[in-house]
C-alpha cells in the first residue's frame, strides 16, 4: 500500500530551526567582532595616553559597535595607567581592562648610567 504525503509541515519547521540558528550565529559573530574592536580602540588609548603626546583622542572610524555604544575609561596612577572599555546592551554588554606601566625612557638612562658608572669604579 503507497500512501501520499508531503513534507511541508517538516520542511517548514527544519527550515524556522535553520534560521534561528544561522540568526544567532550571525549575531554571535557580531559580538565577537565588537570585543575585538573596542579592545583594539582601549589599547590604542592606553597607548597614546602612555606616549604623553597632546592627541588622546581615539579615532572613532570604523570602530563602530553593532550591539551598542562603547565607553572607554583611562585612570593614571602613579606609575600604572589603566584602561576600561565597556559596551553592548542588556544581556549582551561586556567588558575589558588593559593595564600598562608609564614608560620612563629617562629612568632607563639614569640605570645604565648608574651601571656604567659603578662598572667604571670596579674596574671592569
Amino acid at each position: 500500500m503507497v500512501y501520499k504525503g508531503s513534507y511541508t509541515v517538516e520542511a517548514a519547521a527544519v527550515m524556522g530551526i535553520f534560521c534561528f540558528l544561522i540568526v544567532s550565529l550571525i549575531q554571535e559573530i557580531y559580538q565577537m567582532r565588537d570585543i575585538t574592536v573596542g579592545m583594539m580602540a582601549l589599547h590604542e588609548a592606553v597607548e597614546k595616553a602612555d606616549s604623553g603626546g597632546e592627541d588622546r583622542e581615539v579615532d572613532e572610524n570604523g570602530k563602530e559597535i553593532s550591539l551598542g555604544n562603547f565607553r572607554i575609561f583611562l585612570e593614571e596612577d602613579g606609575e600604572v595607567i589603566s584602561g576600561t572599555v565597556e559596551a553592548g546592551i542588556r544581556k549582551k554588554a561586556w567588558k575589558g581592562q588593559i593595564e600598562t606601566e608609564i614608560f620612563r625612557p629617562e629612568r632607563f638612562i639614569r640605570r645604565a648610567e648608574a651601571v656604567r658608572q659603578l662598572g667604571d669604579r670596579d674596574g671592569s
